[in-house]
């Protein structure tokens, strides 16, 4: 069924799907300033064919399209120059927000802007992130994809298969909270007050056995005993304070360090994925995401420097 020709204005209908476009380049690609120019290609491209659309579609649904096939080149040329590494964490939550609002996930959930979802995705082959995103993100259906892809139903399916088994793979058990509610901000709290203590005992009975530490850009620690090592380095020089902070909509925290002059400088990073387990009360940590260059800092919406409050109450602050 064709769509209903428009009175907007191209431009207008431009601002009206840019979130979602924005939201499905990040998602493919995993880092933010590659969406961005991924979203303006996309636009270019919308707007030299706009006076050949046909209206076969809404205009979401085609500009999708056409955001689907500039990501698809994209990924096979990155694939062949440049190792995997963990995608772009530490944004402003605007963006996400915004396309969240205006594209809710086919299953109502807000679960794929979310940073682990992203993380994992970026371990799929080029293929089989995009039909995880059409097909199970946006809805659409093995022909819709087939059709977007230019491939073939049965290539889809194949490709939807095995995404869906590494993802189910990946899946930590339990149920992962919601960064809003009350037992992710306890978690952090506590996670928080270990590491201004030093405390790597109290720290590790946080984390779930098969929990995962990943540095940004790429490193990743798996099991509690390397986990272990990794805070026990950390606790050499024990942080002062966590200022709470909306990253990729999840609660992350800030972590700042006492300087000689008296001050607080932020020297990293993190974000939680709590995860409540059937077999034991409250959350715990199935992935920590930590980055803690400046660098990977830029986007931080909290100051790099600080002055020392006059009485800490708490090890985290919102």
């Amino acid at each position: 069924m064709n769509a209903e020709p428009t009175t907007q204005s191209l431009p207008e209908l431009i601002e009206e799907v840019r979130p979602s476009v924005y939201a499905l380049c990040y998602r493919l690609v995993g880092s933010v300033e590659d969406a961005e120019d991924l979203t303006q290609e996309t636009f270019i491209r919308v707007m030299d064919a706009f006076d050949r659309f046909e209206w076969r579609s809404s205009f979401r649904t085609w500009a999708l399209r056409i955001a689907t096939n500039v990501c698809y080149t994209f990924l096979q040329s990155v694939r062949k120059r440049r190792e995997v590494v963990l995608p772009d964490p530490f944004v402003t939550a605007e963006p996400f927000d915004d396309a969240v609002a205006a594209e809710r996930d086919a299953d109502g959930d807000r679960q794929s802007m979310e940073y682990s979802f992203v993380c994992v995705l970026q371990e799929l082959t080029p293929l089989q992130r995009l039909v995880v995103v059409l097909r199970d993100v946006l809805g659409w259906s093995v022909q819709e994809t087939a059709e977007a892809l230019d491939s073939e139903p049965a290539a889809v399916k194949n490709a939807h298969s095995r995404a869906r088994k590494h993802l189910k793979a990946r899946k930590k058990k339990g149920r992962t909270v919601p960064p809003a509610h009350p037992s992710a901000q306890e978690l952090m709290l506590r996670f928080a007050d270990t590491q201004v203590k030093a405390d790597v005992e109290a720290c590790m009975s946080l984390y779930r056995n098969d929990a995962e530490v990943y540095l940004f850009p790429s490193q990743k620690i798996a099991g509690k005993a390397a986990i272990r090592e990794f805070h026990q380095r950390l606790a050499e020089l024990p942080p002062r304070l966590f200022v709470g902070v909306r990253l990729n909509g999840n609660l992350g925290a800030a972590c700042y360090h006492p300087t000689p002059d008296g001050k607080l400088a932020r020297t990293g990073v993190v974000m939680l994925e709590a995860v409540n387990e059937f077999w034991r009360s409250g959350a715990h940590i199935g992935r920590a995401f930590w980055a803690m260059q400046p660098e990977h800092m830029t986007t931080i919406p909290t100051p790099t420097e600080m002055d020392q409050p006059s009485e800490v109450t708490s090890a985290f602050v919102l």
